[in-house]
C-alpha cells in the first residue's frame, strides 16, 4: 500500500525510470471546485492516473489523497498548503468490475454476469447457492473478472439498469 510520507509527498515511478511526486498530476478536488474563489478545509484529490502514458504500468490507478487546504485560484488552484496527511489510496477495490459466475452443481449450473466490486466479490466468497432443492457453496474460482474498463463498466450499467446483467447475481 502507497502512503504519504510526513512530508505529504509520493513518488510514482515514470517509464523512463524518474519519480514524479503524486500532486505533479492533475487532481480533481470536488470541495474545492464546488467552493468558488477561496477554499478553506478538509479536501479529498483524485488523481485518475488509469491513463497516464508515462506512468508505469504497475503504478497506473486512481489515488486519493486527504488533507487540508487553504488558498485561493484563479485557473489554478496555488497557496495550498497540506496542514495534516492521511494514507494515500489506491481504490481500485471501490471500482466496480465486471464478473462472470459459474457454479456446477449436483442438478444444474448457476451462471452469471454481474458488476461489483472486489470488496463485494470478497464477502460473496463462501456464501450458500440454492438451486433447485440442492445447494452449493460459493467458492473464489467459480467468479473470473472479466473486465475494470470502467466506460464499458457504466454503459452496462445504464443499459440494465443495475448490476445484473444476465442470471445469477451472487452480491444481492
Amino acid at each position: 500500500m502507497n502512503k504519504i510520507t510526513s512530508g505529504g509527498k509520493l513518488a510514482i515511478k515514470m517509464k523512463d525510470g524518474n519519480e514524479l511526486d503524486i500532486s505533479e498530476f492533475k487532481g480533481y478536488c470536488e470541495e474545492k471546485d464546488l467552493a468558488g474563489r477561496h477554499f478553506s478545509g478538509n479536501c479529498t484529490w483524485e488523481y485518475d492516473l488509469t491513463k497516464e502514458d508515462g506512468v508505469m504500468e504497475t503504478y497506473q490507478g486512481i489515488y486519493y489523497m486527504h488533507g487540508h487546504a487553504d488558498g485561493d485560484w484563479g485557473t489554478e488552484f496555488s497557496d495550498f498548503s497540506f496542514v495534516s496527511n492521511e494514507e494515500l489510496k489506491a481504490h481500485e477495490d471501490k471500482q466496480p468490475r465486471l464478473y462472470s459466475l459459474v457454479v456446477e452443481g449436483s442438478c444444474s449450473d448457476v451462471e452469471g454476469l454481474f458488476i461489483a466490486t472486489e470488496a463485494e466479490v470478497e464477502a460473496a466468497i463462501g456464501r450458500t447457492i440454492h438451486c433447485e432443492g440442492t445447494s452449493e457453496v460459493l467458492h473464489e474460482d467459480n467468479i473470473e473478472e472479466l473486465s475494470n474498463d470502467q466506460e464499458l463498466i457504466s454503459k452496462l450499467q445504464t443499459t440494465f439498469k443495475g448490476n445484473t446483467i444476465s442470471g445469477y447475481n451472487p452480491i444481492y
